[in-house]
C-alpha cells in the first residue's frame, strides 16, 4: 500500500462510454419530433442519466447541449423556506447558469450582465472625467472670488501663473469643461441604471416609486421578456436540466414549460415572418429526474416524452460491483466476504459506491498501521460518506455516534437491571413452587370448592352475597396464581428457571466488559438508537438528521454488529510506531485535565501509556488513573520497581476514597490478577469487612473475592482480614460455597481451618465433591442436624429421611470409622441438643446405641432425661443402664421391657415405688414371678411380697398374677390398711388363710369381705364354727353356697334363729328342715298358697308346721291356704270338728263349689252339696251342730239366702238359698 502508483481510484463524474442502445434510439425520436419539447430522462439517484446524456453527446457532435445544473445539498441548520422563495431561487439559479453559457455578444439587450473586470485606461478615463467635472464646477462656484485670492498671494511667480484663472476665457473654458462632463456621467449613469437596476425605489416629496421587484416576485414572471430572449439566444438544440428534483418543487416545472413553450413559439413566429431566416429548429428541455419527483400520474402532463433510466447500481448488484473494484487491487481477500453482502444491501448509489472506495483506499494508506480491521475502517468511511456531518462532530467529541458511545454505561446498567429484574422473577416463582403445600390441580379445586361453599351465601339460595363475590373474585386470583405454581412445578419449570438465573448470573458477570454492540438486543434496540443528546448549558439535540436519513439502518447496522465500535479512534487518526495512539492520548488527557475515572476505557498500548512521561506516581492517587487497562498493566510488571510504587498509591487511593465501586467493576473485567488481591489485603486488611456492607459488590463478587482471598493471603494477613470474624462468619454462612471448580483443595482446608470456618449449611449438589469430602473429614461443618442429615445421605448412602430423623444415632454410629463419629463424639453434648430438636419428640435408636448414649458420662443430665422423653426403643436389660437415677424415668416413659429380672433389679435398688407400681400396673400381659426366689433369693422375694401385699396402688390384676407366682401366705393378717379389693384378692388367693383370728379380724375390720372369706374357705369356716360365734348372716351366705346338704344341716345344728326359705333356692331336704327347725313366720304365706306345688318332703314339713299353727292361720284373714293343704288339716289332723270348721269357714272366700263340695265330704257332711243344685227350693236338712255352722258360715258368706228349722219337723233346717226378688 505505500507504493502509491499501485493504487487506482474512481471517479464520480459521469462517464462517456455507457451502453446507450436503447436510450440513444429514444432520445432520437425526441429529436425528430418538433412537438416533443419537454423531455424527462427518469431514474433513480445515480442510476445513470448523466452519463446516457453524455455518451449521446460523444456519439452525435452535431447535437449542441447546454448544461443547467442544479445541485443542492441540504445543511443540518436549514429549514423549510417558503415555496416562492425557493422556486425564485431556483429560477434564479437557472438564469444565472443560463446567461453564463451564453456569449455576451449574443444577448446586448439584456438587462442580465456577467461581471467582468473593468480594464486600467477605462478606470483612468473615468477618473479624468471626473475630475474634470468635479473641478470645473469647484471653479465656476468660487470665480468670483478668484482675483481676490489671486491677489493676495505674494509669490510673484505663482501670482503670475494664477492669474490666467482670472480672465473670462477660463470661466468660459470650465463651463464648457463642466458641461461636457456633465452630460458623459448623465449618459454614463443612465445606462448603467437600464443595464444593472442600481436603484430600484425613489422617493420624492413623501411619495416612493418602486423601480425593482421584490426579492420573493417569480424572475420568469417579472422578466418574462428578459428570460424568453435569453433562452432564444442559446445556441443549443437541448437545455439539459440536472438535479431539479432534489428541491421537490414541481412548480418549477410548470414555469420552465410555459418558457419553453413561449420560447418555440416566438422562435417560429419569427421564423414566420422572416422566412429568409432559415429552417425552424424547436428548443427541447431535457430533465434528469428520480421517478417519484411525481407522485401521481400528472407527470405526463408535464412532459411531452418520459426515457425511463434502468439504474445501473442497487441493493441487489452493489455487491457484485464493490467486490469488482476490491478485486482489481487484489484487495477483496482482506474483507469478509458476509460484511460486504450485507453492506451492499444499503449502497444503492454509484458516486457513493466509488467514493467510498477512493477514501478507504486513502484511509488505509494513509493511517499506516498493520493492526486496524479492513472491515472495521470501510464501516468507518462508509460512516463518513453517508454523515459526513456526524463524522466531523464524532472527531471533535460530540454529535450523535458519539453520544452513542458515550452511553455505553447507562446501557449497561439498564440491562442490567432488566436482567436482575428477570432474576428475582425467578426466584420468586421458585419460591412459590416450595412453598406450594398442594400437589396436583385436582387438590386446588377441592381446596377452593370447599373455600367457595365457606364464603357467605344469600339466605335459602346457593348463590353468593355481595360480599361473598368480593371474597371470591380475590380467591379467584388467588386460585389462578396457584393452578399457575402447581403447574410449573408438574412441568419441572423450577430446573428451567434454575438454569435461567445461572444464565443471567453469567450475563450479569460479563455485561460490564461488553461493547456497545454486544448490549444490543432485539428489544433495546430502538431505545437505544433513539437517544437524545445535551451540551453543558443543557441544550437538548434530537439527531432528526441522522435519524431521519433514507441510510439510518445502515448506520445502526454498522454500530450493532460492531464494525463501529469504541476503537472507531483508531480509525479516524494517523499512527506511529513509536507514538501512543489517539485513543490513548484521550485516556492521558483526561488524567492531565482531572476529567474523572472511566474505569473501562480501553487502552490501546498499555505499556507505551504507562511509559508516558505524562503519568507520575501522584497521578496514581488521583481517580482518573483507575482504570481497569492500566492497572492491569501495572500488576503484569510489579518486578519494576516504579510500578511497585505505583500499584501501592493506587492501592492507599482505594482504601482512602473507599473506592469499592472501582474495586467490584474491576473484579468482573477480565483483566483481574491475583496479585492485587495479594497487595489489597496486605494494605486494606479491612477490606472484605468493608465491602460486604458497601453494597457495590455483588454476591457472586464477594463470594470470588473470599476465594481469591483464601487463594493468595498469606496466613498472617488472612487473619487480620478476618477482623470481626467477617470472612470465617461469611464463609460459613454460604451453603454453595464449596462450588468451586479445580479448586485448590489443600490450600482452601488450611485456610478455612484457621479461620476456624463452620459451615452452618452445605449445598451439596452444588459442592465440588472432592472439597465438600475435605470439608467432611476436617469437621468444618456446623454439627447441625441438617448438616448431619447431608453427612449421611452423602457419606452413608442413607436415603431413609425418617431413620434420619428418628434414628440418628444408630445411624451415626453405624460405620464406626467416619469422621462424623469423631465429630460426635467430641461435640456429644451439642449433637445429642440437636438430635432432640428434630427428632420429632419421637426416638427409635437401637438398644446398644441409646445405653451408650446413657452411659456416656460426657452427656449432661438433662440431655438424657430428654432424650428419655423422646425415646421409643425398649431396653431388655435395665442393668445396663448404669446410671441408675435414670431408671426410674425409663420405666415412666415404660421404655423398659418388663421382666421380673429388671423388675427385681429396680426394687433392689428403689423398693416398691410409684414409679415401679405404675410399671406393674401398665403391663399389658402378665409375668411369670415364680422364679424370682430362686434367681433372687428369699429375702428380696420376701421383701417384695410383703411389700406388694400391703401396696393398694398396684393394679389388682397385676397384683393377684404377682402374689399367685409368688405362691406366699399369711401366716398372720393384722393390716387395716390394705385396701377391701386388695383383701378380697388376698382371700380369694388363699393367702389369707382361714383360721379363728383371721376371721375374728376380717369380721371386725373388713366386714363385707367375712362372706368372701367364707367362701374362699368354706370348709375351714365350717370346721372352726365350734370355735366361734355364730353368725346368723354368715349361716345365711353359707346356705347360699354349693357345699351340700349335710354341712348345712350340720351348721344349722349350731342354731335356731328363723330362716326364711322363700325365694331361696335351698334343696327340698334343708328347706323341709329349714321349715321344720328354723322356720320363719313370713314365709307362711307362700309355702301354703303354694303348697301342692312342693314335693312330699316339703309338704311334710309344711303341713306340720300348718298343723302346729292352724289356730293363727284361722286367725289371719290375709292367709291363703292351698286347696290340698285345707284337705290334708280337715282330713289328718286330730284337730276338732269345730276347729277343722273354722278352718274352712277361714278360707271359704277364697273357694269354689267344687272345692266346697269336696270339704263337705272331708267335713263329714255330703248332704250339703245340694245346696249348689238348688234353683229356689226350699230343701230339708237334718239338724245337728256342725250343720248349723256350716249354714252359719255360708249364710254369712252369701252362699245361701237363709236356713231355719222346718216347722214340721224341728231337727230339721229348711234351707232357702236365694231370697226373693227385689222389685
Amino acid at each position: 500500500m505505500d507504493d502509491r502508483q499501485n493504487i487506482t481510484f474512481q471517479k464520480l463524474t459521469p462517464i462517456d462510454n455507457a451502453d446507450i442502445s436503447v436510450y440513444e434510439d429514444a432520445i432520437e425520436f425526441s429529436l425528430k419530433n418538433d412537438d416533443i419539447t419537454n423531455v424527462a430522462l427518469s431514474g433513480p439517484y445515480s442510476a445513470g442519466k448523466s452519463s446516457i446524456i453524455e455518451t449521446y453527446k460523444k456519439k452525435h457532435p452535431d447535437k449542441k447541449f447546454v448544461h443547467i445544473s442544479l445541485a443542492h445539498f441540504e445543511c443540518p441548520e436549514e429549514t423549510d423556506s417558503d415555496d416562492s422563495k425557493k422556486e425564485s431561487w431556483i429560477e434564479g439559479k437557472i438564469l444565472n447558469q443560463l446567461l453564463h453559457q451564453i456569449p455576451v455578444k449574443r444577448i446586448p439587450q439584456t438587462n442580465f450582465r456577467i461581471k467582468k473586470d473593468m480594464g486600467k485606461k477605462d478606470i483612468k478615463k473615468l477618473t479624468v472625467l471626473i475630475s474634470i467635472l468635479l473641478c470645473s464646477g469647484a471653479f465656476l462656484r468660487i470665480s468670483n472670488k478668484v482675483p481676490t485670492i489671486v491677489e493676495q498671494i505674494q509669490e510673484e511667480r505663482i501670482k503670475q501663473f494664477l492669474s490666467v484663472f482670472t480672465s473670462g476665457y477660463a470661466i468660459i473654458i470650465a463651463t464648457l469643461l463642466f458641461v461636457i462632463s456633465a452630460i458623459i456621467c448623465i449618459h454614463k449613469i443612465i445606462t448603467v441604471q437600464k443595464n444593472k437596476n442600481l436603484f430600484r425605489k425613489i422617493s420624492y416629496q413623501g411619495n416612493t416609486i418602486e423601480i425593482f421587484e421584490t426579492q420573493n416576485e417569480s424572475y420568469f414572471d417579472k422578466y418574462l421578456n428578459e428570460v424568453l430572449y435569453l433562452f432564444e439566444q442559446v445556441e443549443a438544440d437541448v437545455i439539459v436540466f440536472e438535479d431539479m428534483d432534489r428541491f421537490d418543487s414541481n412548480e418549477i416545472f410548470v414555469r420552465l414549460r410555459e418558457v419553453n413553450n413561449l420560447t418555440n413559439f416566438h422562435k417560429k413566429k419569427y421564423l414566420e415572418e422572416n422566412s429568409e431566416s432559415g429552417e425552424y429548429k424547436p428548443l427541447r428541455f431535457f430533465y434528469l429526474l428520480r421517478d417519484d419527483i411525481f407522485t401521481t400520474k400528472d407527470r405526463t402532463k408535464f412532459f411531452d416524452y418520459i426515457i425511463p433510466v434502468i439504474p445501473i447500481l442497487d441493493a441487489s448488484n452493489s455487491y457484485d460491483k464493490f467486490i469488482s473494484l476490491m478485486k482489481k487491487e487484489n484487495l477483496l481477500t482482506h474483507f469478509d466476504a458476509s460484511f460486504l453482502q450485507r453492506l451492499s444491501l444499503y449502497i444503492d448509489d454509484m458516486r457513493v459506491l466509488k467514493n467510498i472506495y477512493n477514501e478507504f483506499r486513502i484511509y488505509m494508506n494513509r493511517l499506516n498501521n498493520t493492526e486496524l480491521q479492513w472491515d472495521k475502517m470501510l464501516a468507518i468511511i462508509v460512516y463518513k460518506n453517508l454523515f459526513p456531518r456526524d463524522f466531523s462532530d464524532l472527531q471533535l467529541g460530540r454529535g450523535y455516534v458519539h453520544e452513542l458511545f458515550g452511553k455505553k454505561n447507562y446501557f449497561s446498567a439498564k440491562k442490567k437491571e432488566i436482567l436482575e429484574n428477570e432474576k428475582q422473577l425467578l426466584i420468586e416463582e421458585i419460591q412459590k413452587i416450595d412453598a406450594e403445600l398442594l400437589n396436583t390441580i385436582e387438590e386446588l379445586n377441592v381446596l377452593y370448592n370447599v373455600k367457595y361453599n365457606n364464603l357467605p351465601h344469600n339466605y335459602g339460595y346457593s348463590s353468593l352475597t355481595s360480599e361473598g363475590k368480593k371474597q371470591w373474585a380475590i380467591m379467584e386470583n388467588e386460585k389462578e396464581a396457584r393452578r399457575h405454581t402447581i403447574q410449573s412445578r408438574i412441568n419441572g419449570d423450577k430446573l428451567k428457571y434454575e438454569k435461567r438465573i445461572a444464565d443471567i448470573d453469567h450475563q450479569l458477570m460479563v455485561i460490564k466488559t461488553q461493547q456497545l454492540h454486544e448490549l444490543i438486543d432485539r428489544d433495546n434496540a430502538d431505545e437505544i438508537f433513539m437517544i437524545k443528546g445535551s451540551n453543558v448549558i443543557g441544550k437538548t439535540f434530537e439527531y432528526k438528521e441522522i435519524k431521519g436519513n433514507s441510510y439510518f439502518d445502515l448506520l445502526k447496522f454498522l454500530i450493532r454488529d460492531g464494525y463501529i465500535d469504541e476503537t472507531y479512534n483508531d480509525y479516524m487518526t494517523y499512527f506511529y510506531e513509536e507514538s501512543i495512539s489517539a485513543h490513548d492520548k484521550i485516556f492521558l488527557r483526561k488524567i492531565t485535565d482531572k476529567l474523572g475515572a472511566d474505569f473501562e476505557y480501553s487502552l490501546m498500548d498499555v505499556k507505551k501509556v504507562l511509559e508516558s512521561p505524562v503519568l507520575r506516581e501522584v497521578d496514581f492517587s488521583e481517580e482518573e488513573t483507575l482504570n481497569f487497562d492500566l492497572i492491569y498493566g501495572i500488576l503484569m510488571q510489579q518486578d519494576n520497581p516504579k510500578y511497585q510504587k505505583y500499584l501501592y498509591t493506587v492501592i492507599v487511593q482505594i482504601k482512602e476514597n473507599h473506592r469499592f465501586d472501582f474495586v467490584a467493576k474491576f473484579y468482573d473485567s477480565g483483566k483481574f490478577d491475583s496479585l492485587f488481591i495479594s497487595k489489597l489485603n496486605q494494605q486494606w486488611p479491612e477490606f472484605f469487612s468493608f465491602a460486604k456492607i458497601s453494597g457495590k459488590f455483588s454476591t457472586e463478587q464477594i463470594r470470588r473475592y473470599s476465594i481469591d482471598t483464601l487463594y493468595y493471603t498469606d496466613a498472617p494477613i488472612l487473619q487480620l482480614v478476618n477482623v470481626d470474624n467477617c470472612l470465617s462468619e461469611y464463609i460459613s454462612n454460604e451453603d454453595d460455597y464449596l462450588n468451586i471448580p479445580n479448586a485448590r483443595i489443600d490450600t482452601i482446608i488450611s485456610q478455612l481451618s484457621l479461620l476456624q470456618v463452620s459451615f452452618i449449611s452445605i449445598n451439596y449438589l452444588k459442592s465440588e465433591e472432592k472439597l465438600f469430602l475435605a470439608v467432611y473429614k476436617n469437621h468444618l461443618y456446623d454439627l447441625s442436624f441438617e448438616n448431619i442429615k447431608l453427612m449421611l445421605q452423602t457419606q452413608y448412602g442413607v436415603d431413609d429421611t425418617a431413620d434420619i430423623t428418628h434414628k440418628n444415632y444408630t445411624l451415626v454410629q453405624s460405620m464406626r470409622n467416619e469422621p462424623l463419629v469423631m465429630y460426635v463424639n467430641e461435640n456429644i453434648n451439642t449433637y445429642v441438643g440437636i438430635i432432640l430438636d428434630n427428632c420429632e419428640e419421637r426416638i427409635e435408636d437401637e438398644e446398644d446405641c441409646v445405653i451408650e448414649i446413657l452411659n456416656n458420662d460426657a452427656v449432661e443430665e438433662n440431655l438424657k432425661k430428654q432424650y428419655i422423653n423422646y425415646l421409643f426403643t425398649n431396653i431388655y436389660d435395665l442393668s445396663k443402664v448404669k446410671n441408675t437415677t435414670l431408671w426410674s424415668q425409663l420405666l415412666t416413659r415404660q421404655l423398659v421391657f418388663i421382666s421380673v429380672d429388671n423388675i427385681a433389679h429396680y426394687f433392689h435398688n428403689f423398693g416398691l415405688d410409684q414409679v415401679l407400681i405404675d410399671t406393674i400396673n401398665n403391663l399389658n400381659k402378665p409375668i411369670d414371678y415364680s422364679g424370682m426366689e430362686q434367681v433372687y433369693g428369699s429375702d428380696i422375694t420376701e421383701q417384695f411380697f410383703d411389700k406388694i401385699i400391703i401396696n393398694n396402688n398396684i393394679n389388682n390384676n397385676r397384683y393377684e398374677e404377682i402374689l399367685n407366682n409368688l405362691n406366699y401366705v399369711l401366716e398372720t393378717f393384722e393390716n387395716s390398711d390394705i385396701s377391701e379389693e386388695k383383701v378380697c384378692i388376698l382371700i380369694k388367693n388363699h393367702i389369707i388363710e382361714m383360721h379363728v383370728d383371721a376371721l375374728k379380724y376380717i369380721r371386725m375390720y373388713y366386714p363385707t369381705l367375712v362372706m368372701t372369706f367364707i367362701d374362699a374357705n368354706v370348709t375351714s369356716y365350717l370346721d372352726i364354727l365350734p370355735q366361734i360365734d355364730f353368725n346368723l348372716d354368715e349361716a345365711l351366705h353359707v346356705l347360699d353356697l354349693d357345699i351340700g346338704d349335710p354341712k348345712k344341716i350340720a351348721m344349722l345344728a349350731y342354731t335356731a334363729d328363723k330362716i326364711p326359705i322363700y325365694n331361696k333356692k335351698y334343696s327340698d331336704e334343708l328347706s323341709a328342715y329349714i321349715i321344720k327347725n328354723n322356720f320363719d313366720s313370713s314365709d307362711a304365706k307362700v309355702i301354703y298358697k303354694n303348697y301342692s306345688s312342693y314335693s312330699n318332703i316339703m309338704k311334710n314339713a309344711i303341713y306340720e308346721i300348718a298343723e302346729d299353727s292352724i289356730n293363727q292361720i284361722i286367725l289371719d284373714e290375709d292367709l291363703i291356704l292351698d286347696d290340698q293343704l285345707i284337705s290334708d288339716l280337715i282330713t289328718k289332723s286330730s284337730y276338732s270338728i269345730d276347729i277343722k270348721i273354722q278352718l274352712w269357714a277361714s278360707q271359704l272366700v277364697y273357694l269354689n263349689e267344687e272345692t266346697c263340695k269336696k270339704h263337705f265330704d272331708e267335713l263329714g257332711v255330703p248332704e250339703l252339696k245340694r245346696i249348689f243344685t238348688m234353683r229356689n227350693v226350699k230343701r230339708t236338712y237334718q239338724k245337728n251342730p256342725v250343720v248349723t255352722k256350716i249354714f252359719e258360715v255360708l249364710k254369712a258368706n252369701g252362699w245361701i239366702y237363709k236356713f231355719s228349722e222346718c216347722k214340721d219337723d224341728t231337727d230339721l233346717y229348711i234351707v232357702t238359698k236365694t231370697g226373693p226378688l227385689k222389685k
